[in-house]
């Protein structure tokens, strides 16, 4: 409901609001064609953009967001406290392949946890080019091979479709240098339970939607069991520095650290997608924090 103390004059335009929660991509799309929702806001599944795109009735918005899309590793658990096994897993895994293919384009690979559209940002997505020949020696060298191989359990978060989707892509990547992946299907409140609360899991996937949030590495209680007194003495550093230009320095530092100790698999900075009804007008067409914002959203005459 508009809220009629609101503090700027005027605003928000609309009256009322539902906001529905259809995770099924087919559901989203049939719901918007037959009029049943005005804006699909969060979830649009890449092929239905593509779709609705040349549909005159609709109007689809590609615009930045700051999700960094991870395969989380805990490198606290056999086998990724060797270093060795997280950076095979860097080699095998085509984040070119997996923008393009599954998700057609909308996406830029990365290589470290600070999405483009921020400040500071350094391009990693390079730091562990694509070579399936080096991830088998470092498997080797970590003691697997064809006699013994490396099997993991991937544990993806039931709710959302693009970890579903990217998580078996990256699953056949692994399997193509000798990886045993067994995927679990981990509902949501399991997953926050068991993998993000409890760290009890060897590999997930998920995106980090905060922006500016490199500092979850200088916690090693978090999810990723990442303990480096190294990163933590640079995020210390970080946070005291005044001069712009020296934290920005900092901040590139503890991007390349990252990617140098392979803590995680990180895959992409996702786009903001966004489509609705051409009479929709004022939505927000990039996301610098996830924020379904509504107050200057109008329905054109």
């Amino acid at each position: 409901e508009r809220f009629e103390g609101y503090y700027e004059p005027n605003l928000p335009y609309l009256d009322r609001v539902t906001f529905r929660f259809l995770p099924d991509p087919n559901a989203q799309l049939a719901a918007l064609r037959a009029g049943d929702l005005d804006v699909i806001g969060y979830g649009l599944a890449p092929e239905n953009a593509v779709a609705l795109r040349s549909d005159s009735r609709f109007r689809v918005v590609t615009g930045g967001s700051t999700v960094e899309v991870v395969v989380g590793l805990n490198n606290s658990r056999p086998p990724f406290q060797d270093v060795r096994v997280r950076r095979a897993f860097q080699h095998a895994v085509n984040r070119q392949e997996l923008v393009a293919g599954v998700m057609l384009g909308m996406g830029t690979p990365i290589g470290s946890h600070r999405s483009p559209v921020e400040s500071c940002y350094v391009d990693l997505s390079g730091a562990y080019p694509y070579d399936p020949d080096r991830a088998r020696a470092l498997l080797r060298e970590a003691g697997y091979g064809p006699g013994n191989p490396l099997r993991v359990t991937f544990s993806l978060p039931a709710p959302y479709e693009y970890a579903r989707r990217l998580g078996e892509a990256v699953a056949a990547q692994l399997e193509q240098v000798g990886v045993v992946v067994r995927l679990e299907v981990v509902e949501w409140a399991t997953w926050l339970s068991r993998v993000f609360r409890g760290a009890d899991y060897q590999m997930t996937i998920i995106g980090h939607s905060e922006p500016h949030d490199i500092g979850i590495y200088a916690n090693p209680g978090y999810y990723f069991r990442y303990d480096s007194p190294r990163f933590r003495e640079l995020y210390a550093r970080y946070l005291r520095t005044p001069d712009p230009d020296k934290a920005c320095e900092l901040m590139k530092e503890m991007q390349r650290l990252l990617a140098q100790d392979a803590v995680n698999l990180w895959v992409m900075n996702a786009p903001y997608l966004a489509a609705m009804r051409k009479e929709v007008m004022g939505w927000w067409p990039n996301q610098p924090t996830p924020s379904l914002n509504v107050t200057r959203v109008y329905l054109a005459r």
